[in-house]
């Protein structure tokens, strides 16, 4: 439900203060197209690929939209904080990291702005985490096999994840194929969210995601990284 206030009060926002209406209706957008999603995936009912790539995509329309109105990076950042992960995308050029991001939005004392958001991928893998057994080793290639388990067998939003992860670097590239949301490479997608969330929960550290398409049995290959968030 906390996707779902989000969302509406981001909504009740546009329509009040019109001078941040463009901004805060593509939040509502996007706060509540993951509510809507974790309830469906946690309940009987089976949506349509379609319909699921349909919803979805006005929602990355709208993120990538504000994204590009405020002149802000490609870095995706998914951040720890305060017992859940938001995602912060930071200004051109701004290579640091909120230690305590907030939602909407959060700005620091210069004349840019950090957009952060509520990930697409929370409600996903707290569906994933309930799961897990509570004495999980912690080591991150158990940590990948775990998510990209959960991808598949309790999600099921994908036909295929397979993790290459190279600890001595810091990060996991999960090859993906059959993704239940169209491509995966647009804004805060639902998979390589869930994957970016899963990992800087379970790591407690921050999360570069970057996303490409790819070659072979995989459609593409999602690679977060996290000792390169400095």
């Amino acid at each position: 439900m906390g996707l779902v206030a989000v969302g509406t009060l981001a909504g009740v926002g546009g329509v009040v203060f019109s001078d941040a209406r463009e901004v805060l209706l593509s939040l509502a957008a996007t706060g509540l197209f993951g509510a809507v999603l974790a309830i469906v995936l946690s309940s009987d009912r089976v949506l349509p690929d379609t319909v699921a790539e349909n919803v979805y995509a006005s929602s990355a329309t709208n993120g990538a939209a504000l994204v590009d109105a405020l002149e802000l990076s490609d870095r995706r950042i998914y951040v720890p904080a305060n017992g859940k992960v938001l995602l912060s995308v930071p200004a051109e050029g701004d290579q640091s990291v909120p230690t305590d991001p907030t939602v909407p939005w959060s700005s620091a004392e210069t004349d840019t702005t950090d957009l952060v958001f509520e990930p697409s991928g929370s409600g996903l893998y707290r569906d994933v985490n309930r799961t897990l057994p509570g004495d999980l080793d912690p080591e991150v290639e158990t940590t990948a096999k775990a998510l990209t388990d959960g991808l598949v067998d309790v999600l099921e939003i994908a036909d295929e994840a397979v993790a290459d992860v190279v600890p001595s670097e810091g990060k996991a590239t999960v090859g993906v194929a059959g993704s239940a949301f169209g491509d995966v490479d647009r804004f805060d997608h639902p998979i390589a969210s869930y994957l970016a969330v899963g990992f800087a929960s379970r790591l407690g550290r921050p999360v570069t995601l970057e996303v490409r398409s790819a070659s072979g049995s995989a459609d593409w290959e999602i690679t977060c990284s996290w000792d390169s968030v400095e």
